[in-house]
């Protein structure tokens, strides 16, 4: 990208004595790293960190600068704000956004000869633009089903809740991966975010099957999700039929949703689930908010219209955990872990529920089959290690703990409590060193 900023003669005097051309070339960089850039169509480049470098340059003959100023503008407002100066007038010049979104940016330099113009008016065209998102959208899979169609060929159900603030038109990615390959294959790209598409899989496609659905926003982050492993089978007519009761879609396209209500002895129509996503979307979103009252009345509406939403159970459970309702959440996570035994979610939701209750036997169980999930992290590590403390099992906290505090992908609070865990541990061991055998069972 360049423009051209002129010089005109010195501060005050009307004429213009000579005049220098500017050649800037603005290029947005992740601080401290190689810039991987992405341009939007309309030249919009995107930012998935809110500190970044904007580098400029000039000609020669217009150097030395004596003065970078550096202005910025925020979509959909009309006035300019200066953001400040480059010190040491030699690019680049750090940036850092106040907040996400649409930043437009403006530069006037300064020279001998005077200044490259005005600051910037309300109809002045910014230098560039920089779209500025650093939150990674939020995406659950919720529900994969596979159907047969009339001919008896598989028609996959894709069901799932995306938010984020800064969604495209067509956010939606889905992929697949057959047993024994490494490689993920696009389903269907650039979906609308409709929560509900179905997909008739090709005659290539067979045998254990995983899914994933990914979400891309505006900034570039990236969030995904994956399904356990279904069957696929051709030429079965086994498979229930699609639970809209009526015509299937037409294929590779996303669902109509029609508005009509369901017996109480039929299968939820298409209409019916899509109410019960939305609900779910919604208390997903009072829950992030931390109003869980709200958010426990949608989770709430949407089992009233789907019983066997496990989603809405597993996030029920963490609502009512969040108020302290430690026997309602177990009760909700156990009614979820009925219908998916290996849900994390629920098995970890479970495990906390079971160590306020100082159950911590059978929160130790839930931890270990939340690792056997493959779903396990750092977080996991530190209550196994809690768990074990509070059963006098020292040596097994201690390397729970240190599992905790080297796991590479932990965050930051979760290394920090595991090596104080540790440091309390090494305090105990020396005040007190028969402690360390101790390997009585507290339930």
């Amino acid at each position: 990208m360049r423009w051209r900023l002129s010089t005109f003669g010195a501060a005050g005097s009307n004429d213009m004595q000579h005049k220098h051309i500017f050649k800037a070339a603005a290029v947005v960089m992740l601080a401290g790293v190689v810039p991987a850039l992405a341009f939007d169509a309309d030249t919009i480049l995107r930012a998935k960190s809110r500190q970044f470098d904007v580098t400029y340059s000039v000609n020669e003959s217009a150097a030395p600068l004596s003065r970078v100023e550096l202005w910025r503008r925020h979509a959909n407002a009309d006035a300019w704000e200066h953001f400040g100066n480059d010190k040491d007038w030699t690019s680049p010049m750090g940036y850092l956004a106040d907040e996400e979104g649409l930043h437009e940016l403006f530069f006037v330099l300064t020279n001998a000869a005077g200044t490259s113009g005005p600051p910037p008016q309300r109809d002045t065209i910014p230098h560039l633009r920089v779209f500025v998102d650093d939150t990674p959208p939020l995406i659950q899979l919720q529900q994969v089903k596979v159907f047969s169609d009339r001919e008896g060929q598989p028609l996959v159900r894709f069901e799932w809740s995306a938010m984020d603030k800064h969604l495209t038109e067509r956010p939606i990615r889905i992929t697949y991966r057959q047993e024994n390959e490494a490689a993920w294959k696009n389903a269907k790209v650039q979906l609308p975010n409709t929560g509900l598409y179905e997909w008739s899989a090709p005659a290539d496609v067979a045998g254990e099957v995983m899914f994933r659905i990914t979400v891309t926003d505006r900034g570039g982050n990236i969030s995904s999700d994956d399904s356990e492993s279904q069957q696929i089978a051709h030429g079965s007519h086994d498979l229930p039929k699609p639970l809209n009761q009526g015509s299937p879609p037409a294929k590779g396209h996303s669902v109509a949703l029609a508005d009509e209500a369901t017996g109480p002895h039929l299968p939820l129509s298409a209409a019916d689930q899509h109410r019960a996503n939305q609900l779910l979307k919604s208390g997903l979103t009072f829950q992030e908010n931390r109003n869980h009252p709200q958010a426990i009345q949608k989770f709430q509406g949407a089992l009233a219209i789907d019983p066997q939403h496990t989603d809405a159970l597993v996030n029920l459970g963490r609502s009512l955990y969040a108020l302290g309702r430690y026997d309602e959440a177990t009760d909700a996570f156990q009614s979820a872990l009925a219908q998916s035994p290996r849900r994390p979610g629920a098995l970890s939701g479970l495990a906390d529920t079971f160590i306020e209750s100082k159950q911590m036997g059978k929160a130790e169980s839930k931890l270990l089959e939340l690792l056997e999930t493959g779903r396990g992290d750092a977080s996991t590590w530190l209550r196994l290690g809690d768990v074990s403390a509070f059963k006098g099992r020292e040596l097994a906290a201690h390397d729970y703990y240190v599992k905790a505090a080297t796991s590479e992908s932990a965050e930051r609070s979760v290394t920090e409590r595991a090596k104080a865990r540790l440091a309390d541990l090494f305090t105990n061991a020396k005040t007190n060193p028969m402690r360390g055998h101790r390997e009585n069972e507290r339930n």
